[in-house]
């Protein structure tokens, strides 16, 4: 059997994800201008996802609570009145160009971990089985977060987001399984899936295996990749070229 040098897998698993690389560097001032549009899109991101939080907190507080009135902690309020604060340090930090990629990698992670935290209130809530926000349509949210990461040439955020989003619902549906019998909470049938709580496991596996291909949609990982100054540039030849003719305009 024939067997592939270590050197030779990782760069055709490299070339795989993030594409063949560039066949020249590109110049201090395509890096120059790569950098300043991403930097550019991080306060688009931190702007929309401001608006999105304004436009949650306005829903909620005009939907019908039907928490019990025994219940002394609100989930959702606290943790949107935490990823308020914390959105707002992320933009404010975007306008002074002091994002660092251990913090974006982070608010990645918040993003994503908001967002299930949110979805798995919903049984608190509405003081039903946690197979109830399996159902949740929230759950499409994540795909605008995945979307707003692709704003960036760099295909790590999207990929980021992506799993950290597949990891989470993973975790939601082990939750939902956790303390239950197998027979009262699972069914084979579609129907009686989509009328009822009970779990089709092969749906919510879909709905991972989905993120993933919109993760990969989304992904810019096939524009090309440089390497300039120890940092990873990702661009298309088409583009990278424009720029060069362009100018940083």
């Amino acid at each position: 059997m024939r067997t592939v040098p270590v050197t030779v897998f990782r760069k055709r698993l490299s070339e795989a994800v993030l594409g063949p690389a560039l066949p020249r560097r590109p110049s201090d001032r395509v890096v120059q201008a790569i950098r300043r549009q991403e930097e550019s899109s991080e306060i688009l991101v931190g702007w929309m996802q401001i608006a999105a939080i304004i436009l949650f907190a306005i829903l909620y507080s005009i939907a019908p609570k039907a928490f019990a009135p025994n219940v002394r902690f609100a989930p959702v309020p606290v943790t949107l009145g935490a990823y308020a604060l914390f959105t707002a340090l992320r933009l404010l930090l975007a306008y002074r160009g002091l994002l660092r990629t251990w913090f974006l990698a982070i608010s990645v992670v918040i993003d994503i971990a908001v967002l299930m935290i949110t979805i798995w209130s919903f049984h608190l809530q509405y003081n039903q089985p946690p197979t109830l926000y399996l159902k949740a349509p929230t759950l499409l949210y994540v795909f605008i977060i995945i979307a707003l990461r692709a704003l960036r040439f760099d295909p790590r955020w999207v990929i980021l987001a992506g799993t950290s989003a597949a990891v989470g619902w993973l975790v939601l549906l082990l939750y939902a399984l956790h303390g239950e019998t197998m027979s009262a909470v699972l069914t084979h049938s579609y129907v009686e899936y989509a009328t009822s709580l009970k779990l089709l496991v092969g749906a919510e596996v879909d709905k991972i295996r989905r993120d993933h291909h919109r993760r990969r949609r989304a992904d810019p990982a096939r524009r090309r990749r440089a390497t300039q100054g120890g940092r990873h540039v990702h661009r298309s030849p088409r583009i990278h070229d424009a720029i060069e003719r362009h100018g940083t305009n």
